[in-house]
């Protein structure tokens, strides 16, 4: 089967590999055999192209105007708890972030999600793990607190002689 063709569908795969088990072959041996049928050598690549198309799938929010990180450290506690308050809003949220959570039960989310499962899906919510916290740093900086961190660095730089030149010997691209 083609790769392109994986479905965001969870159940599909687990269903296909009921249906091997009852057929008398063992749970990794069944897993191996889908995994191999879509493309994949392993049922864990299978899982994460699935994971990835989920998520290719879901709306990207933008970063918040003026918002700080507290501000999202306090949306990822509200988050938290209402999913385990069993809001379905916030269950669904983690539903559709956290592949472990994709067919779980209400139940079974609210009793099993952390903070740090919180964190992840707010944090997938906004674009992506990588750089989450910095991107909101960086966010809420204005062109003069850049310049004058710049200010401050290069002082040091001259002051402590961190180099053989200073600052003014050098060109823009250099500096």
């Amino acid at each position: 089967m083609d790769k392109t063709k994986i479905k965001s569908d969870m159940k599909h795969y687990e269903q296909w590999v009921d249906e091997l088990r009852s057929a008398g072959v063992a749970l990794e041996d069944a897993r191996r055999t889908v995994a191999l049928e879509n493309g994949y050598r392993t049922w864990w690549r299978l899982l994460a192209a699935i994971d990835a198309v989920r998520r290719s799938e879901l709306p990207v929010k933008s970063l918040l105007p003026g918002a700080d990180w507290k501000d999202y450290q306090r949306e990822a506690r509200e988050l938290l708890a209402g999913a385990r308050t069993g809001v379905a809003v916030d269950v669904q949220r983690f539903r559709d972030r956290m592949l472990k959570f994709a067919n779980a039960s209400d139940r079974k989310v609210s009793a099993r999600a952390t903070l740090g499962n919180a964190r992840y899906v707010l944090a997938e919510e906004y674009g992506g793990r990588a750089n989450f916290e910095h991107r909101i740093k960086a966010a809420d900086r204005t062109p003069a607190q850049i310049r004058a961190w710049r200010e401050c660095i290069w002082e040091s730089h001259d002051r402590l002689g961190w180099s053989a030149r200073t600052r003014s010997q050098m060109s823009d691209t250099e500096q």
